[in-house]
């Protein structure tokens, strides 16, 4: 998926038009057009300002870009799970921790029934 492709894609997830990114970033109509077109390749700056926008990791945009190189869909998903994080009071964090700690046990809870499971017997 090329820049423009993945502007696009991340424009239609917040509900947003090329407009509502260019007042949110900063840039230009213009240049938002221009790079989803592919007219304009995506700088430093420009990246900058739509991972402001987002509110979404910089890295993240610098491997869509191809400013970075690619790297495991973990890593990128990861920073933007940080960047979410940071947006939340303290107290939803603080939620979202417990949840992940009761989803861990669980998969624990799954990991150790599975080897206690007798294997079946072939005659």
């Amino acid at each position: 998926m090329d820049f423009g492709e993945w502007l696009t894609q991340k424009l239609n997830e917040y509900h947003w038009d090329q407009s509502d990114l260019a007042r949110k970033s900063g840039l230009t109509g213009g240049q938002i057009s221009r790079l989803i077109s592919g007219t304009r390749r995506p700088g430093r700056n420009s990246c900058d300002a739509i991972a402001r926008a987002f509110d979404i990791s910089v890295i993240t945009v610098y491997r869509h870009a191809g400013i970075l190189p690619p790297g495991p869909d973990d890593d990128v998903r990861f920073d933007d799970w940080k960047s979410i994080l940071k947006q939340l009071p303290e107290a939803k964090r603080e939620q979202l921790w417990k949840i992940a700690e009761i989803y861990l046990e669980d998969e624990r809870k799954e990991e150790t029934a599975a080897k206690l499971k007798p294997e079946p017997t072939t005659k």
